[in-house]
């Protein structure tokens, strides 16, 4: 029986789930991100600034979806490393106040007025820290008020496995960050998101641009499957992982079948599936296109591993990466 691993039906959207505007320290207006994008094909924007939650719902129309989120981050006291999280919430409601829970995170006028509209989050004047029991519970408590959580840039914030190993509960993580990489920092995280998924975290991985200007942004992104445009089908099709996250590739279909996994895609040099997991000399797969050709498909049987994720490389080493699948789910 076949188990589809992205939905048969359904359209996929382009987005980028993390941005920041003139609301926080970005340099281009909200409305100016919506242009831009969209001129770039895509229909899916995360407003995602800094400490502030602030609803875009006038910019959705038939054709463009803006989600409203946040980033908040909690840094060692000397700023050497610093942990980052966005959170994006799964519903339009703009009327019941979110848990913002960065302390000191305010709720301002769109307009970016200096006047506080709002002081929200029950984490305001306590004593947070920099350890993988609060942010686990900052974690904890955005996913219980509505959120859906990822952890962002691991490389650029200083992280390593004895940091992120210690933050539970997370929905996804960035598995690229563009504008780090413009930056020169190296946020291709495939390394980090299989530390993670072997410590036993079942999280899916996104490409984002992260983007506060032009230079940062239009690299990374995440094309998400849903049966529309509207805010909750997409939302419940992140909390599904019906997207897969990518720099250039398109993955255009993916799923299971009598003991074997099968991924179609566009032309590109290479697939590579990694079985994380499993024993010597079981661990990868892969289809190489020969010189001057291209591939578009790989079918794979399944090994005994903890999870399996493919990989597929461009000519130019652009990736797009599936989200990992569970083994024992299948």
């Amino acid at each position: 029986m076949r188990k589809y691993l992205l939905p048969e039906n359904g359209n996929f959207y382009k987005a980028n789930l993390h941005l920041h505007s003139v609301i926080s320290d970005g340099v281009l207006t909200p409305e100016q991100w919506k242009e831009n994008y969209m001129a770039r094909g895509y229909s899916i924007l995360a407003y995602t600034d800094h400490d502030t939650f602030v609803t875009h719902n006038d910019l959705s129309d038939e054709h463009f979806l803006a989600l409203n989120g946040y980033e908040l981050g909690l840094a060692t006291a000397d700023k050497t490393k610093t942990c980052h999280l966005c959170a994006i919430r799964l519903t339009d409601n703009d009327k019941d106040m979110p848990a913002c829970l960065a302390e000191g995170a305010w709720v301002l006028e769109k307009q970016n007025k200096p006047v506080p509209k709002a002081l929200i989050g029950y984490y305001n004047g306590q004593n947070l820290s920099y350890t993988g029991e609060c942010i686990s519970r900052i974690i904890k408590d955005n996913v219980e008020a509505g959120f859906f959580v990822t952890y962002n840039h691991p490389d650029w914030s200083g992280e390593s496995y004895p940091d992120y190993s210690g933050y539970n509960g997370m929905h996804a993580m960035e598995i690229v960050n563009y504008s780090c990489q413009v930056e020169g920092h190296d946020e291709y995280n495939s390394m980090a998101y299989n530390d993670m998924l072997l410590a036993g975290k079942r999280i899916y991985c996104i490409a984002t641009d992260d983007a506060h200007g032009e230079w940062g942004a239009y690299g990374g992104f995440t094309m998400i499957k849903a049966p529309s445009l509207k805010y909750e089908d997409v939302t419940t099709a992140l909390l599904n992982g019906n997207f897969y996250a990518s720099e250039g590739p398109l993955i255009e279909e993916f799923y299971y079948e009598d003991g074997s996994f099968y991924i179609r895609t566009s032309p590109v040099k290479k697939i590579q599936a990694l079985f994380l997991g499993a024993r010597l000399g079981s661990k990868a797969k892969s289809v190489i296109a020969a010189e001057g050709e291209y591939v578009t498909e790989m079918r794979v049987k399944a090994k005994e591993a903890v999870a399996v994720r493919f990989t597929a490389v461009d000519e130019n080493g652009k990736r797009a990466n599936t989200n990992a699948v569970f083994t024992d789910t299948l």
